[in-house]
């Protein structure tokens, strides 16, 4: 998926759906409701318990 300039984006849903799920590795997943509503704003918030667990190992040479 691929935003605008300022963030927006359009999701193609079925119909027939009542629920959204939104989730990003690092944040807090969200279920939202959109029976009743034609626009959403989702607003990511960091989820610090699932960051503290990632540890990043490298190893290799490079010439200049």
């Amino acid at each position: 998926m691929i935003t605008d300039y300022i963030g927006e984006f359009v999701l193609d849903v079925p119909k027939d759906a009542e629920t959204i799920v939104i989730s990003f590795i690092g944040m807090q997943s969200q279920e939202i409701d959109i029976t009743s509503v034609y626009r959403v704003n989702i607003t990511l918030t960091a989820e610090m318990e699932l960051l503290e667990d990632v540890v990043i190992v490298g190893y290799g040479q490079q010439k200049k």
